[in-house]
């Protein structure tokens, strides 16, 4: 029941993570859930943007806080994996993927925590919603999910090198992916 008023990202996120999820020889209990959305909610956030100006505040959803905003991708993961692990929302707009990224090296730095899971989306191409909430071109929405643990860990499937560097670009999620 708390995927009614969830937002389209957070759904490819949990499939995401729901495949990604088999493959992983550990139960994933106590992990901290890190999610990159790139402008997560912009339709829905317009749709009810024009309720309330037609309406009023009473036609505009309570869900649109805790479903649209930026933690509501991570909060969504976390409750479907029963996590007891913290949750966060990183980046919100370019870089999305990034920001999660560094979130998620910083927290296993930290110490502490079993593993992360790292979760990016975002849509292909990005579109502008109209004042309406609708989108004017078909578009995929992308998602990727990376579970994360500390060196050491049995059955790493790729190492992940941190260090100072970098052309200052924004890492992306297509970018992930490919």
């Amino acid at each position: 029941s708390f995927l009614r008023h969830a937002d389209e990202q957070s759904l490819a996120a949990l499939a995401a993570v729901a495949r990604a999820a088999r493959d992983l020889p550990q139960a994933a209990d106590g992990w901290a859930v890190v999610a990159g959305p790139r402008y997560l909610g912009r339709a829905g956030t317009a749709a009810s943007l024009h309720t309330y100006y037609q309406e009023g505040a009473w036609g505009v959803s309570p869900h649109l806080i805790p479903h649209r905003s930026l933690h509501g991708v991570s909060g969504s993961v976390s409750l479907g994996l029963k996590s007891r692990g913290p949750n966060f929302g990183a980046g919100g707009g370019p870089g999305a993927a990034g920001d999660a990224l560094v979130t998620a090296v910083a927290l296993l730095a930290e110490g502490g925590l079993p593993g992360v899971w790292v979760v990016a989306t975002g849509w292909q191409p990005e579109s502008v919603p109209d004042r309406g909430g609708g989108v004017p071109s078909p578009a995929d929405c992308l998602a990727l999910a990376l579970a994360l643990a500390p060196s050491g860990t049995s059955r790493c499937v790729f190492r992940l090198e941190v260090g100072p560097g970098g052309d200052g670009k924004r890492l992306e999620i297509e970018e992930l992916m490919d």
